[in-house]
């Protein structure tokens, strides 16, 4: 009578549990081979006890486990744990990898998501805040993908979706925060040159918009003492064409979009009042006759309201005093605008 009852047991349990956990995220599949399992469990005389009770243990957790990506691959992690130890292991191993698969691309077009939100950002302390929770989201992502250990892998995955909120909370925050001090930023790799870096000081910083033309006008410069009253001048000039507020994509050779110059020199007593000039060259992407000596292209989103303009920018050029001399010039930059006088 004992054995009779015990299975007859099984089946209402079974039953008590089925149509539940449906809804889970991504779990229908498992979910399912679960209920399979503890059918085939229950016709088998006599039962399996140990294998019974670790699938309805499973499947209870299935069952409790909330729909967020959070909690669902921290269960997903501890499903292929207890799953894994069954004698079912193979059974469910394809299941496990395939439900880790569709969490990834679910978290992957999210990630997508909070760069296209983070893209339209103003740059500031917020938007850098953001990108290195993206970054670190990007990793644990990579991680839970490439990582043959199932077990290591899940666990990365884990991570990855408790990162995910994180990236979201700190994208939200950037969206909403006030712009950052102007900057201009740009790597200088010269022929023949090791790369530097250019950051002028902020009063050494000025972009002006015209709103009849639609030109903005954007200018850098760094003045570095050499000693012996010798001074390194090096600055750089953006022009754009723009039809009106928001963000433009643009070359930077041709005039009626925009274009660039570099230009360095060193300078002889500099205080003086006429100071001498001991070595310069300007680098420019077009020449008089809009004709390109180089490329480049920037973005450059401009913002009205908040009076601001901000971009990024890439460009090559030839020297004037001497061509054969290239530069190689990237950056970014955010700056509050001034009008014309």
């Amino acid at each position: 009578m004992k054995q009779i009852l015990l299975p007859l047991t099984c089946v209402l349990l079974l039953l008590g549990n089925i149509g539940r956990g449906d809804d889970l995220p991504f779990f229908s599949p498992l979910r399912e081979e679960i209920v399979n399992q503890i059918t085939i469990a229950t016709n088998t005389i006599p039962l399996d006890k140990k294998l019974f009770n670790s699938l309805q243990t499973n499947l209870k957790l299935v069952d409790r486990t909330k729909p967020t990506l959070i909690t669902g691959s921290a269960s997903l992690g501890t499903l292929a744990k207890g799953l894994g130890k069954t004698s079912l292991s193979n059974t469910f191993l394809p299941i496990l990898i395939d439900t880790r698969a569709t969490y990834l691309e679910t978290i992957e077009s999210e990630t997508a998501t909070l760069e296209e939100r983070l893209a339209d950002t103003i740059p500031g302390k917020a938007q850098i805040a953001a990108q290195t929770a993206i970054d670190k989201l990007a990793a644990a992502t990579e991680d839970a993908g490439t990582n043959g250990n199932i077990t290591l892998s899940l666990k990365s995955l884990s991570k990855a979706a408790k990162a995910l909120a994180t990236a979201d909370k700190a994208v939200a925050k950037a969206e909403t925060a006030p712009p950052g001090a102007n900057f201009l930023v740009a790597t200088i790799t010269e022929s023949g040159q090791a790369a530097s870096v250019l950051k002028p000081a902020k009063d050494a910083l000025e972009a002006y918009y015209d709103s009849f033309s639609g030109e903005v006008e954007i200018t850098g410069g760094e003045f570095k003492s050499l000693g012996g009253g010798r001074v390194s001048i090096r600055g750089v000039s953006l022009t754009a064409m723009v039809p009106g507020e928001g963000t433009h994509s643009l070359s930077l050779t041709n005039d009626t979009q925009g274009y660039a110059l570099y230009g360095r020199a060193i300078v002889l007593n500099f205080n003086a009042e006429e100071p001498d000039v001991e070595s310069q060259e300007t680098f420019f992407t077009i020449d008089p006759e809009n004709q390109s000596l180089g490329t480049g292209t920037m973005t450059i989103t401009l913002d009205l309201e908040a009076n601001i303009v901000w971009g990024t920018f890439t460009f090559t050029a030839h020297g004037t005093e001497n061509t054969e001399l290239e530069v190689s010039v990237t950056g970014s930059f955010l700056i509050r605008l001034e009008t014309y006088e």
